[in-house]
């Protein structure tokens, strides 16, 4: 169950920085085939030892989190600053 989580983690942080999974040539959106190989690579690369069942269950969150996230990338930030927080305690 650690290692699900793991991966789940693993996955969220790929799709929340835009990593993998978002395809502006297309529909923007990667195929479930996909995301099960993104899943599979990251099993592997981190040596989680996941089950066949896991690897489906977290594909298909990967899949519902990206659908999610997905608006995101349609907003127009042209122009807009990034906002930043430094935090002075990372300062060192």
């Amino acid at each position: 169950m650690v290692e699900t989580k793991k991966a789940n983690d693993l996955a969220s942080q790929s799709i929340l920085a835009g990593r993998c999974f978002i395809d502006t040539e297309n529909s923007g959106l990667y195929t479930m085939q996909y995301m099960k190989d993104a899943v599979q690579r990251i099993n592997v690369e981190y040596g989680l030892n996941l089950t066949d069942e896991e690897i489906e269950t977290i594909t298909k969150q990967v899949e519902a989190g990206q659908r999610l996230f997905s608006k995101l990338y349609e907003v127009d930030v042209d122009g807009v600053s990034p906002a930043l927080k430094i935090d002075p305690a990372e300062k060192k």
